[in-house]
């Protein structure tokens, strides 16, 4: 089996030779090169196409949301991963916005990392437990006063429940009609309305929140 070539991207080089020292310690994992902030990482990963790219987010200049962006933007095979101390909601919306494979909190114990990463890399969705956990929550509870402009999130009903968690097996608009028994029209009224109580905009991001409710 070939190693799974990666490229590790963090302001901090104690933390990265650390990173490299227990990737390299796994069979099958190479880091290839490292870099300390996003315009590096984007350049290396220009130049190796590794298989899989782990983002920090916080570092001078170009930070690790933009890079994700735009090594998305030019290299769709390649795998970007968030790893981050960050735990903020609109840091996690972001990078699964731009293209993110999947975001782990840098406290994840290694076992746990691997497993996710490896998740990452067959296709899945790479999210650490506590981020989905307080995703999950601050989404499906009403929120306690309505901010100015942004309208009040509200509950999920029963069926529209059942339309998001059709969604993580990414079927079509027709099939999710046929297996709950209701109408397209019906399916894709009640996405919308999944979309604007979640702050959702794609099928994509939806999917991610419907893989970890299940």
């Amino acid at each position: 089996m070939n190693a799974t070539r990666v490229v590790i991207v963090d302001a901090e080089g104690l933390f990265r030779e650390g990173l490299k020292t227990l990737l390299q310690a796994h069979a099958n994992w190479v880091v290839v090169g490292e870099a300390s902030d996003g315009a590096q990482g984007l350049a290396l990963t220009r130049e190796l196409k590794p298989d899989l790219v782990l983002m920090d987010i916080r570092m001078n200049g170009m930070d690790g949301l933009e890079a994700t962006r735009q090594i998305m933007a030019e290299m769709s095979d390649c795998r970007v991963v968030i790893l981050t101390a960050s735990e903020k909601k609109d840091d996690f919306i972001q990078a699964i916005k731009n293209g993110a494979q999947g975001y782990i909190l840098k406290r994840t114990d290694p076992e746990q990392f691997f497993c996710l990463i490896q998740g990452a890399l067959a296709g899945g969705i790479a999210i650490s437990g506590p981020m989905t956990d307080r995703m999950i929550k601050e989404l499906s509870v009403p929120a306690s006063s309505k901010v100015k402009g942004i309208p009040k999130e509200e509950k999920l009903s029963k069926r529209e429940w059942q339309v998001l968690n059709c969604l993580k097996d990414g079927p079509t608009n027709r099939q999710i009609a046929e297996q709950l028994a209701i109408s397209e029209s019906t399916v894709k009224k009640h996405l919308h309305r999944i979309f604007k109580k979640l702050r959702l905009e794609n099928r994509s991001q939806a999917a991610v929140v419907a893989g970890k409710t299940s």
